[in-house]
């Protein structure tokens, strides 16, 4: 069985806390953060990007642990707490090894070999708490704020496209759920007799959050589009019967947006299956 090693030093070998752990449940969340401000316009998005050596990641999972194992985690948490190494910015920070088996701290684009550097943002023992399938294991819940990244892995060719859907240059997706919201350009106004005024645009909004679920190579893919092309006009190749903004909106064809999230939140759901969750604005081409 392939495990995770936690230790104190860059090197296992050199290391004095070191604690072998079963790899994480499927479930678990990779969050992105884009160090980043947006302000949207009646008819733009635009974005104040503080620079990516500002952006982090930070992994949410459970392991579901022996009794032993939920004593050595236990151990090793403490330790780190009380004489871990400290970073340039005052930071206890210590080091994921791990050795492949599907688990994807940052992302399927940052793969599942190689060291990370992290520090512990939540580490918690349920010991009163036993996984209802399996007596006597435990669940242990981590947070981890991951400091440094190995190398990003190739890409290898996708098993499949299951649709003619496109996000950008990533094709080959299968549908997204889709939920559209629309607000118009108005600013409403009433006044202390009960007079009620409004100044109109006559530019409505349209807004619309999808959750993409793809499989690993896909995922790895648009994980490394967001990243690089969060802040331009991006063109979606959509099918008949899409309706991205509603049915006021274009049905399908060529539909440009803008992403508006600064969170990119990638779910692992199975062996092969993720999910993310994006923010479009609907961005209106000049005729």
């Amino acid at each position: 069985m392939r495990k995770m090693i936690l230790h104190n030093n860059e090197s296992v070998e050199n290391s004095t806390i070191v604690a072998r752990l079963p790899l994480p449940t499927f479930g678990y969340t990779v969050r992105l953060v884009k160090a980043m401000a947006i302000r949207r316009f009646a008819d733009d998005i635009q974005a104040f990007d503080r620079g990516i050596e500002n952006d982090h990641y930070t992994v949410d999972f459970t392991l579901n642990l022996t009794q032993t194992d939920t004593q050595f985690a236990s151990i090793f948490f403490k330790e780190i707490r009380t004489r871990g190494n400290i970073d340039d910015k005052g930071q206890k920070i210590f080091y994921l090894t791990l050795d492949g088996g599907s688990f994807f701290p940052a992302g399927p684009y940052y793969g599942d070999l190689g060291t990370y550097t992290v520090s512990e943002q939540q580490g918690r023992a349920f010991s009163a708490m036993q996984v209802e399938e399996n007596f006597g294991l435990f669940m242990f819940n981590v947070r981890l704020l991951l400091r440094g990244l190995p190398n990003p892995l190739p890409y290898y060719a996708p098993r499949d496209t299951e649709s003619v859907y496109k996000f950008g240059s990533v094709d080959g997706l299968t549908d997204p759920i889709i939920s559209t919201k629309q607000e118009y350009g108005e600013i409403n106004n009433l006044s202390l007799g009960g007079y009620h005024s409004f100044v109109n645009s006559e530019i409505p909004e349209y807004t619309s959050d999808i959750v993409q679920r793809a499989s690993i190579n896909k995922m790895k893919e648009l994980q490394s589009y967001v990243q690089r092309y969060w802040n331009d006009i991006i063109v979606i190749d959509a099918k008949k019967n899409y309706w991205l903004f509603g049915p006021d909106n274009q049905e399908s064809g060529l539909i440009h947006v803008k992403l508006m999230n600064n969170n990119y939140i990638f779910v692992h759901e199975n062996v092969d299956l993720w999910n993310v969750k994006l923010e479009l604005f609907r961005y209106r081409i000049a005729i």
